[in-house]
């Protein structure tokens, strides 16, 4: 691995490191206590970073006056094991993986522990709209993640084993498993009921129940870790919606079992990270950098970053550059290059004196999240083509009010534009002696 050489004003590398991690990083001391704070958790409480030493970790990140029952901190105090979770924060108004890892002396004893929060709002995002859209754009749904539509099978009212009956192009390429439609789990995968009996569970209880749940395992029959989500179309049969994320759970890993190296931090994350001086000079740059920008380490650093820009995207972005360094304001934009749309991010660092005398700058590759939105609106212009050019009457309803209607509803109902009919409750268009019997129907449709 290539080493980082970091030329700071009094401090080592991992210091400077651990200041300008976009990870928000608490060392706590056994009592929850605040040791030391860097500046992604000041940033983004919007205080003084050193006004976070000496408050409680549950004050600070939960806005509470005593430890919350889920706290990874205190479980780890009872087992000396790290822990994560992952969780919505208000104080923060996102969501977070939180992971601890205990600090120990040089005698061994348990002094503290390392708390890392990683915002995961963008994937957590994702995950519920994927959800949301799944019911009416099925095509979008398959093409961005695995899917798979199975029948559970049951003895005694227990899950023994399942099978496929509709999977997507993205399932064999996620898991490797080919043919699957009509063969049981048990079949394709030997051994997967007897060591992920976990997994069987799971979709078996959905199955029966009709409740969704969403987790993230490891299966030890395949090896690999998965983020599945899952929902019951009707008793008996579920949907699985998953992705692997075995290459993230690696570098979770990796990342609480390298604590005293913090240089695993500035390599770890799948963005591309430049630190550059006020003068624009590279300083330097993590491997996913480096493979993007596609000239060596040695190359790049000490250059001034605009000889380094694409000439097409040069002076769009020398300008946030440029305000960043004058504003000391944390900038974001995105842009777009041959077809590949990047979101960048742009942190001042700021010296003892107040002066920006430094940048730090994250870009990630958001062309899928950009595709996934055109083909969104390309499938919700179809439904609704579709749904208007039918020749039968056709009102959808939400929460047990109309929300579309096409022309053949209108004329049905003697209607002259929508706007008479949205918002109204969808029973009131029915004939008092039949509204029991619709309900009941309506009921028996969401089940």
């Amino acid at each position: 691995m290539n080493t980082l050489n970091l030329r700071t004003e009094g401090k080592n590398e991992f210091e400077y490191i651990f200041d300008i991690s976009p990870d928000l990083i608490l060392i706590l001391d056994k009592s929850q206590t605040i040791v030391r704070a860097n500046q992604a958790v000041a940033i983004r409480l919007g205080v003084p970073v050193e006004s976070l030493a000496g408050l409680k970790c549950f004050q600070v990140l939960h806005q509470g006056d005593e430890t919350p029952g889920f706290c990874p901190h205190h479980q780890m105090l009872n087992d000396g094991k790290p822990h994560t979770l992952e969780i919505f924060l208000e104080s923060l108004n996102g969501w977070f993986s939180l992971s601890v890892s205990p600090l120990m002396d040089k005698d061994g004893n348990l002094t503290g522990s390392v708390h890392i929060a990683r915002d995961i709002t963008e994937r957590k995002e994702a995950e519920h709209k994927l959800k949301e859209s799944e019911v009416f754009h099925r095509n979008l749904l398959t093409k961005m993640n695995g899917f798979a539509y199975c029948r559970m099978i049951y003895q005694k009212d227990q899950p023994v084993d399942f099978v496929y009956l509709m999977v997507n192009p993205a399932f064999e390429s996620l898991t490797g498993l080919k043919e699957v439609v009509g063969k049981k789990v048990s079949e394709l995968i030997p051994g997967i009921l007897d060591m992920d009996p976990e997994l069987i569970q799971s979709y078996g209880r959905v199955a029966m129940s009709g409740d969704p749940e969403t987790f993230e395992i490891y299966l030890k029959s395949t090896e690999a870790w998965f983020s599945i989500s899952v929902y019951c179309p009707e008793k008996e049969y579920f949907v699985a919606v998953f992705d692997v994320i075995t290459e993230r759970k690696v570098a979770e890993m990796a990342l609480r079992e390298s604590e005293e190296n913090l240089q695993t931090i500035f390599n770890a994350t799948d963005e591309s990270i430049f630190l550059i001086s006020s003068d624009k000079t590279l300083i330097a740059m993590n491997d996913v950098a480096v493979e993007m920008m596609g000239k060596s380490r040695q190359e790049m650093t000490g250059e001034n970053i605009a000889g380094l820009l694409p000439p097409d995207l040069r002076e769009n972005r020398l300008q946030f550059i440029d305000r960043a360094l004058s504003t000391g304001d944390h900038i974001s934009f995105e842009d777009e290059r041959n077809g590949r749309w990047m979101v960048n991010h742009v942190h001042p660092v700021v010296n003892a004196a107040g002066e920006v005398n430094r940048l730090s700058i994250y870009s990630r590759d958001i062309s899928w999240r950009k595709q996934a939105e055109k083909e969104l609106i390309e499938s919700e212009s179809k439904y609704r083509l579709l749904v208007e050019n039918s020749p039968d009457a056709i009102a959808i309803y939400l929460e047990g009010k109309v929300v579309l209607v096409n022309r053949e509803c209108l004329h049905l109902l003697a209607a002259s534009t929508p706007e008479e009919l949205i918002g109204k409750p969808v029973i009131g268009f029915v004939h008092p002696d039949s509204r029991l019997v619709v309900i009941e129907r309506m009921k028996m449709a969401v089940l």
